[in-house]
């Protein structure tokens, strides 16, 4: 059923089940709460999960089962610093079971331009046929529904050989880049952003650096030695053009 309350407040809701032995119900009191739904936080925003405190102030795990869900991973070389965000589907036999990590409500308004969502990942399977899911889905009602504006699996998100043992990234990882435009949400003051995991028996999935509002550039990291870099004009108030010699091709 579809109920609709017309005056803001805290509700009791009421099931009652008929049957061949009766009638019985069951009420929840001050089980809802209607409210004005509130201004997310301003934008732009980061979490490069660097301050070792899990989850981060501002992010929530949803974790529906109670099972292996997403941790803090200090172990693998991360994408930039010493943590990232891990969740093993090695050892998870719940098999299509969703867990993610809940960014706080955000503002678009107060982003004066297109916001991008961009982060890294780095993944692995444990067998060819098996593969797990990267998921980010956006809500603008209050998490009522929700909308896939990204999708990973299989070839697209391995970063890492197939492996029966928990894959680790190490300094010979190439994170892979997601930059996810949100340019629809740009006129929403309440956007919940969800990035989840689908379990599929594979391997570790890890997620570092995430942001949002900012489009950074579109191409890999360089990080081959430069020779000659030059930046024209310099200072520059709104645009610049660099130039440079690699080393090797």
């Amino acid at each position: 059923p579809i109920v609709t309350y017309s005056v803001l407040g805290t509700y009791d809701v009421t099931m009652k089940v008929t049957g061949l032995s009766g009638i019985d119900s069951l009420t929840l009191p001050a089980y809802l709460n209607v409210t004005t739904p509130p201004i997310g936080q301003s934008l732009p925003y980061a979490e490069t999960f660097e301050s070792l405190t899990w989850p981060p102030v501002d992010i929530t795990i949803d974790n529906p089962d109670g099972g292996i869900t997403w941790e803090l991973d200090t172990t693998a070389v991360a994408y930039a610093g010493i943590a990232s965000a891990k969740i093993n589907n090695l050892i998870n036999t719940n098999y299509g079971q969703s867990d993610a990590m809940i960014l706080p409500a955000f503002d678009f308004t107060t982003f004066g331009g297109t916001a991008y969502l961009s982060f890294r990942w780095a993944y692995a399977k444990s067998d060819p046929s098996y593969s797990d899911e990267l998921i980010v889905l956006v809500s603008s009602d209050c998490g009522v529904n929700f909308s896939q504006v990204f999708y990973k699996s299989g070839t697209a998100m391995t970063t890492g050989p197939t492996q029966t043992t928990p894959y680790l990234p190490d300094s010979s990882t190439v994170w892979k880049w997601a930059n996810i435009s949100l340019s629809a949400y740009a006129a929403q003051t309440n956007v919940i952003v969800k990035i989840v995991n689908v379990t599929d028996g594979g391997n570790n999935l890890y997620i570092d650096h995430i942001n949002l509002g900012i489009n950074t550039l579109a191409i890999e990291d360089q990080n081959a030695p430069l020779l000659n870099v030059q930046i024209c004009p310099n200072p520059a108030n709104h645009a610049f053009n660099l130039s440079y010699q690699l080393t090797e091709s």
